[in-house]
């Protein structure tokens, strides 16, 4: 008889979880810094309405679709409220 190992899931996007610690050290970090030059580009994408390259240019810096996509909507917020 054959066995097969059963697979584990990847919990890849479950370590970064953000606890209340997390938040707020990256909180000041985010007021302290700003924001970086490739997230100000992509700032500029969104207000002209290029969001295809702006999801182009996030995928390209940080190696996902699905990171730039979060990343898109961070910004819109970031945005709105500046």
């Amino acid at each position: 008889k054959m066995f097969f190992k059963s697979s584990k899931k990847n919990n890849s996007l479950g370590k970064a979880s953000k606890t209340s610690s997390r938040k707020l050290t990256q909180q000041i970090i985010q007021d302290i810094c700003s924001i970086a030059p490739y997230e100000k580009k992509i700032i500029e994408l969104l207000k002209l309405g290029n969001d295809k390259k702006a999801l182009k240019l996030g995928k390209k810096r940080l190696g996902n679709i699905s990171r730039s996509k979060k990343k898109k909507e961070y910004l819109n917020i970031y945005m709105r409220n500046k």
